[in-house]
């Protein structure tokens, strides 16, 4: 989960939980805890839950595995992969 919250503290510039504005690992770790719970109790209520991500080079490539693993600890799937592409007119 480190690994993780690494890559979200790269990723997000700010969390805004409860009119607070969180940065850094802080940010990432209530974004995180959030998302967590939100899936708990989705899964709580028979739903499924898939999880996708976008693939960023340099940024996030390294990361997917550890993704997967996070969706898989949570009982949910993931689904799909999307690859950002920087030098496309349209990014994604």
């Amino acid at each position: 989960m480190l690994l993780i919250l690494r890559l979200q503290n790269n990723v997000y510039s700010m969390v805004r939980y409860e009119g607070n504005i969180y940065k850094g690992i802080d940010g990432a770790c209530i974004l995180l805890e959030r998302q967590a719970e939100s899936i708990q109790k989705l899964k709580e209520k028979n739903i499924i839950v898939k999880i996708n991500t976008v693939v960023v080079p340099d940024v996030n490539m390294d990361h997917v595995p550890a993704i997967a693993k996070q969706a898989e600890d949570w009982g949910s799937r993931f689904d799909e992969l999307y690859c950002y592409d920087s030098s496309s007119r349209y990014g994604l």
